[in-house]
Formats: C-alpha cells, structure tokens, sequence
C-alpha cells in the first residue's frame, strides 16, 4: 500500500505479519509474485520501511550543483543492520556521480519500546554534486535508491530520480587567454632575447589552436621573428572537475630584438586561440626596441655595406648587395640580409642568399689579437611595382658574444608602366538569334582591389546595354535579315574610368555574331 507520511515522505507502507493468518496472506502474495517490486521487504517476522522525502518528485539540478536527498529507515520489532544509498545511472553515457555518507556512517539512530515491541527507526542524508558534461547539450538523469536490511533479513528499498538539466548550466566564459606581463611597452636592447608565456583555457570544449602573431605598431620598421610562434611544443592539460572541465595549454615563444636603425619600433605580440565551438579569444603583449640603442662593449664589431652610386632600377632588372663584417676579438657568428619596404603598398622583394648562407669566412691574427671577418653578397630582383618604390638592405651582424653591427643600402625601383594593367577573360554567348537576351561578363586575375567597368558598342546593329558600368553587361540582340556582329569593348582600372589615364586602364574586345531567326 502506498501512503505519504505526516512529514510528506513518499513510502510504500509494508505487510507486518501479526497472527499465522497474515503470515499465510503474505506467504501466498510472494509465492504468487504479488507484493515484490522496489520498496517491499523480504522476510515474515518482521517489517521494515523505507521513506524518501519527495519520492514521487523528480529532483531537477544545474550541471555543478550540489545536492541532498533525505531518507529514513525504520523496523518494527528487530533492530536496523544496514542502511546504503546507490545511483544508477538512466542515461547512457552519462558521467558518474560520486555519494558523500553513502553509507549512512553518519546516520541520525534512535530506538524506542512500544508495549512488548521495540521499533528502531535511522534517519540518513547523502549529498552529491551533479556533474558538468563536456559539450553538454542534453539532460541527464540518474535513480537514487534507499536500501535497508534488518537483524532478520527483511529488507526494503526506495528511491527517487534526478536530472541534471543542460538548460540551468551557469553561462562560462568558453575561451579565455591570459599573456603574462604589462600591457604597457616593455623595451627590449637591441641583440636582447626575450620570452613570451601565454595560457589558454577552455571550458567545456577543447581547444584546436594556439599561435602567436606580431603587429608592426610603426610603420616602416624591420619585421620581428617569433621562435616557436606556433605553438609546436605547447605543453596541454585537461583538468576534470564535478564543476568544470578545462583544457589548459601553455605555450612559450622567444624573440631577440632586431636592429633598428631610424625610427623606433613597437610591436604586438598577440596569443590566439580557438576552441572545438569556434569560440576565439586574444591577448597580447607590447615591446619596443629603441633605435641605434646598441653600443658594444666587450668586443666591437663592424659591418659595412657597399653602396654604390647606381640610377633607379627597373623591373626585372637583377642587383647585387656587398657587405661585410669584422669581429674582434670574438667570432663572428651569424651573417643575414633583412628587407624593409620603405615605400607603402609595393610588392615583396625576394632576395637570394639572404643568411649569407654563402659567406667568405676567415680568421687573422695580428698581435695577439685574432680578428673575423665575413664578406657575403646576395642577389635580388626588381619586382612590378604601380610606383617607385624603396627598400632598405640593412646587414646585421653578431658575435659569439652576441654584440651586434649593422650597416644598410636602399635601393629604388621605378615604376612598371603595365603593373596597373589587369588580365581580362569575357565569358558569355557570343553567338545568337535576333531576338535574344544576351549577357557577357568580363573577370579581372591577380587583383582583389575593387574595380570600376565601362562597356561599348563600337559597331554593328545598335542595341540598348544595360548595366554597362558593372561587371555584367547584358542587351536583346536585334532584327536582322542577314548574319551579322556586333563588337563591343570593355575597359576595366581600380579607379573610375573617367579619372584614369590610358596607362592605368585595361580593355578588351568582344563580337557577338547574330543570326536571323
């Protein structure tokens, strides 16, 4: 029989065998499969009952919230033996739940007389925390039961369902990523070594990337290399939690400050990071590196660069850079070319033997002083360029001491007259009835600027054009008695053709042959 007590607790009220009748009834009922089922006891000498406060409720929780469940025991005569809380999982795949006095170690036991009988009566609480589900999107649900046996064997259990329900989970911020050190400018000497630590960490989803980037803050200025810059030997984690889990990498990067010879130079050292959602987060570092800051003082040494008196180059045109360098009394150990785009909006420059791979290298000794000299020449090539351009050669130098020296050479390079000019491809029915709706279409390579368009019927039967300033020209071929064509011309520039010089515009021709119907 199933009753709520006077505090409210859901039970299932039990058979107490009282005369050898009842003990028959009750012999009957297990025989014939009647009375069993969760919440019934075993046994005919006496009863037990277990009570579950709000049985017949299902309890809902936030993943990470902890939780209790209050339970009682009694039997009437004997005494308790055991009392044990257990879950079971209702979910599959669902993550376990780990009970606090599952055992009913701290249980509540009182005992009392009642005429010939004594009742013995346990009160027992266990506590749990619901746990958060990586990538969690769905409920899930688990079945705690009361279970209880006495000193005659009767046993009896209870139990009530939980859910842990995806909706109440607390919002997180999914990504986060923390760079060590100020925000402010830290300056770096030139020649110095510096190491950035980054952390990235995500909860629930798992991270998939990790880099660093560098910003030049002053235009103009010799880009800056980051060793381990991808993040290859980023030592990763997973720290697991009943309220989280976190995926943790760190990642350490190094960079040396280069040499600077005019402006100052600020860069940004910027840590991304993406997680398996395709949530981004960012933080970042400032440096500076203050020009001509570098004053050797164990051992000097000295870089020059050959600069001789030469007019502009022209596209195409190949040009030889001469420089070298001379320690004392330290070993020269490394030897490199960088390239600096001094004009803004020109196209790189490639240059051959760039680490002076290739160096002359010798050692002299004169006076007890030993000397190392490198000589190393590299090669480049004018690109196409829309304007004159400059580029700076600046040769750096340093020793085995790490002191550095550094000389430059710029080099100019005049504009292409056909860098602006862009490769057409017309698409589009060029031969048709009279009566026809016709569409050509014109298509720019090797450029993303934005483009401006002109169409124009140059012979032939006149037609109406519409959309001729756009990329898609259409018009309805005319009437004709005999075959005939009709030629147009499309001119293409990145600025409106009406301010564009010849040099600057890039035409193409089309004929389109129309045949009467």
């Amino acid at each position: 029989m199933i009753s709520l007590n006077k505090k409210g607790f859901y039970m299932k009220t039990l058979f107490r065998a009282k005369t050898p009748i009842a003990i028959a009834i009750a012999s009957i009922l297990t025989a014939c499969g009647g009375g069993g089922g969760a919440g019934e006891s075993s046994g005919s000498n006496a009863s037990v009952q277990v009570d579950i406060a709000n049985a017949n409720v299902m309890l809902t929780v936030a993943p990470g919230a902890s939780f209790s469940l209050n339970g009682a025991t009694s039997t009437m005569p004997g005494t308790i033996k055991s009392m044990t809380w257990t879950v079971t999982k209702l979910t599959a795949g669902a993550p376990t739940i780990t009970l606090s006095n599952s055992d009913c170690a701290a249980a509540d036991k009182s005992g009392q007389t009642l005429g010939k009988s004594s009742a013995n009566k346990w009160n027992c609480d266990v506590t749990a925390q619901a746990p958060v589900i990586e990538d969690m999107n769905a409920d899930s649900f688990y079945r705690f039961t009361l279970s209880a046996v006495d000193s005659n064997g009767n046993s009896a259990s209870l139990y009530r369902d939980v859910s842990v329900a995806a909706s109440l989970a607390a919002p997180i911020s999914p990504i986060t990523v923390n760079v060590a050190g100020s925000k402010t400018s830290t300056n770096v000497p030139i020649g110095n070594s510096m190491t950035l630590s980054g952390v990235a960490t995500s909860n629930p989803n798992a991270l998939t990337s990790l880099k660093w980037s560098v910003t030049n803050l002053v235009a103009g200025t010799v880009d800056l290399t980051i060793n381990n810059g991808d993040c290859a030997t980023a030592q990763r984690s997973k720290k697991v939690s009943a309220s989280s889990v976190n995926n943790v990498w760190v990642c350490d990067a190094n960079i040396t400050a280069p040499a600077i010879l005019n402006n100052n130079a600020i860069y940004r050292l910027t840590l991304h990071s993406i997680d398996t959602k395709g949530n981004t987060a960012t933080d970042y570092q400032d440096i500076s590196v203050t020009a001509g800051n570098l004053v050797p003082t164990i051992a000097p040494i000295t870089v020059k660069v050959a600069k001789p008196t030469e007019p502009a180059k022209t596209v195409g045109q190949t040009f030889v850079l001469s420089g070298s360098a001379i320690t004392n009394p330290n070993a020269m150990s490394d030897l490199k070319w960088d390239v600096t785009k001094m004009t803004a909006d020109t196209p790189d420059l490639q240059v051959t033997n760039q680490t002076c791979v290739n160096a002359g290298k010798s050692n002299q000794t004169y006076g007890g002083q030993s000397t190392s000299t490198w000589t190393c020449e590299a090669v480049a090539v004018a690109p196409s360029a829309a304007v004159d351009a400059t580029y700076r050669f600046v040769l750096t130098g340093t020793d085995s001491a790490k002191n550095l020296g550094y000389d430059y050479r710029d080099v100019t390079v005049t504009a292409d007259p056909l860098a602006s000019l862009l490769a057409l491809t017309v698409t589009g029915v060029t031969n048709v009835e009279s009566n026809a709706v016709v569409a050509l279409s014109v298509a720019a390579k090797g450029t993303t600027s934005p483009l401006f368009y002109e169409w124009k019927q140059i012979s032939g039967p006149t037609v109406a054009l519409v959309l001729a300033n756009t990329a898609n020209m259409s018009f309805i071929s005319p009437k004709v008695e005999n075959l005939s064509q009709i030629v147009f011309t499309v001119r293409v520039a990145k600025k409106p053709i009406a301010t564009a010089s010849a040099a600057e515009i890039s035409a193409t021709d089309v004929v389109v042959s129309v045949a009467p119907v």
